[in-house]
């Protein structure tokens, strides 16, 4: 199967999560900055989707038939969300909202207690 791992390409998390992690496999995963999709979409089965993301980016990809994964840790704005989001139900409502309307194919949480908090708001 082959991988990419699509983001904004000015973030850290991006550079650790996507570029470092695609070069362990480097013939069956690769990465891309988000505005070059298109040069990606024909070769890859599923795309990795690092950090913060529109829902019509992931229905853009949906629609192509290939598969989406999320990788939420970081999925939100920094620092304005990091004071907002200071309770689990306001973070909750943050996901629900978030994920709500993306048909997504798996979540990466970053550990157990974020997986076992959020994951039955994952609408697969």
């Amino acid at each position: 199967m082959k991988v990419c791992f699509c983001g904004h390409i000015h973030t850290g998390t991006f550079d650790i999560r996507a570029k470092q992690i695609a070069a362990t496999r480097p013939n069956e995963w690769s990465w891309c900055a988000m505005h070059e999709i298109d040069k990606k979409i024909n070769e890859v089965d599923l795309f990795c989707i690092i950090k913060l993301a529109d829902p019509e980016f992931f229905n853009y990809i949906k629609k192509r038939g290939k598969k989406v994964v999320y990788d939420v840790l970081d999925c939100w704005g920094q620092p304005k969300h990091d004071i907002a989001l200071n309770s689990l139900n306001r973070t909750r409502q943050f996901f629900i909202d978030r994920l709500g309307e993306i048909k997504l194919d798996g979540v990466i949480f970053s550990n157990k207690l974020m997986r076992e908090d959020f994951n039955h708001l994952v609408p697969n």
